[in-house]
């Protein structure tokens, strides 16, 4: 493989190299670099003696390309791909490396501020400094309000280099300091940044659970028709780039609404193969990868995650009931999965448990339950919607994504749902 990008999974100006390198599907080598060993510091010093990242090194061509706005434009002159990040045409072109300046230096560098203050001694903080980026980035979110009125993207009606410069900036810069009240436009564009592939990229890997338990089960079943050895499923779930700021080697990481989607789906492939898998464990439970709770010092916050696990306390040691469905598709770029998922089981006193996922970023789906053991009555439950995504529970707001009381009449033997984008629903029968 000719290219290898040296990075690290913390830095934000890696992750906008990174959505170039994925928005084309370019192959390379990634290499994560830590500073504080001396020989891997050493290492990316002797490739650029700034020493910082991305860095990018073309085997191919003999080439070391520092600096993540190069490094897009070095890729989209010589590895092009079906996007093209800056235009042909001259003044769109510097429209584009404007707007990519415009996110890098008046939004991102300033949201840096704010967070490396953060990780300062308390002897050492620079409130001052802080107060300072976050006016200058108000300013920047007025004048990008401005612009998302009239436009898709950044520079326009294309993803350009200035949307990748624009992701990492927005998304980070929302955290320290948040602009979905206040500047819709932008809040919108953000999302639509975020509805690009990477978001069904996720939850098409693991989907990849079904094929493997269903493998791995037909080996089983050659040797023990009988099913007597049980298959189970040790640490799944999600592994992302660790939270900033927190300690090195403790995998802590925040999980979305879209990770309450993935566990959704995760419980229903193993509901689905019950009659082998008898025991799973999500890693881990508390501070972990796609942990069910957070907690600093005194404090804790449930995650999406957590919520998704309560909700389907019905289905435990309940009976499953085949379910017969149409999906749908969902696409998203290349990526094609799904649209809506759904299990259902017989509880222990009786009643029917139903579990609605719509992978569905971007519209709601209306689903129709043929119940032919019941005529009339009514269905109650929760659902687990969010306003994007990516919503996470934090200490200050640890309500943002939580579930909603839901109720469905039972008319003629017929359940009527319609659930949210990206959502997960459970009801039981009354």
């Amino acid at each position: 493989m000719s290219l290898t990008l040296y990075f690290h999974p913390l830095s934000s100006y890696c992750h906008k190299t990174l959505i170039a390198l994925y928005e084309n599907d370019t192959p390379f080598t990634a290499v994560s670099v830590n500073l504080g060993d001396a020989a891997e510091r050493a290492a990316l010093l002797k490739l650029w003696p700034i020493g910082k990242f991305p860095v990018l090194r073309d085997e191919a061509r003999d080439q070391v390309v520092p600096e993540s706005t190069v490094i897009i434009d070095y890729l989209d002159q010589h590895y092009p791909g079906r996007t093209r990040f800056v235009p042909q045409d001259g003044d769109a072109a510097r429209e584009t490396r404007l707007k990519d300046r415009f996110y890098d230096l008046h939004i991102h560098n300033h949201m840096q501020k704010v967070v490396g203050n953060r990780l300062r001694p308390a002897d050492k903080k620079d409130p001052h400094g802080v107060d300072d980026a976050k006016a200058r980035m108000k300013v920047a979110y007025d004048i990008a309000e401005r612009d998302m009125a009239s436009r898709r993207w950044a520079a326009g009606d294309a993803f350009t280099l200035a949307d990748c410069a624009a992701a990492p900036a927005l998304f980070y810069a929302g955290k320290v300091l948040p602009f979905a009240d206040t500047h819709p436009n932008l809040a919108d564009y953000l999302a639509r940044l975020q509805a690009r592939p990477s978001y069904a990229r996720v939850l098409k890997e693991t989907l990849k659970m079904d094929r493997l338990i269903g493998s791995h089960s037909a080996i089983m079943d050659r040797y023990d028709p009988q099913k007597k050895i049980s298959l189970v499923v040790d640490e799944w779930g999600a592994w992302y780039a660790p939270t900033k700021g927190s300690t090195p080697g403790f995998l802590q990481q925040q999980n979305s609404q879209r990770d309450a989607v993935l566990a959704a789906l995760n419980l229903n492939i193993f509901s689905r193969h019950a009659d082998r898998v008898r025991h799973t464990n999500i890693a881990q439970m508390v501070n972990v990868l796609q942990a069910m709770i957070l907690t600093d010092g005194p404090r804790m916050t449930l995650t999406p995650t957590y919520h998704v696990f309560r909700m389907y306390v019905p289905f435990q040691d309940a009976d499953v009931l085949p379910v017969s469905f149409t999906a749908g598709t969902y696409r998203v770029g290349e990526f094609e999965l799904p649209r809506i998922d759904v299990i259902a089981a017989k509880t222990a006193q009786g009643k029917i448990a139903i579990a609605i996922t719509n992978v569905d970023a971007g519209r709601p789906a209306t689903v129709e339950v043929e119940l032919k053991e019941l005529s009339s009555g009514r269905a109650e439950g929760e659902t687990l919607a969010a306003p994007k995504v990516d919503s996470i529970n934090t200490f200050d707001n640890p309500k943002a994504v939580a579930p909603k009381a839901v109720t469905a009449a039972i008319r003629k033997g017929r359940l009527t749902l319609t659930v949210p984008p990206a959502s997960v629903t459970v009801v039981t029968t009354q």
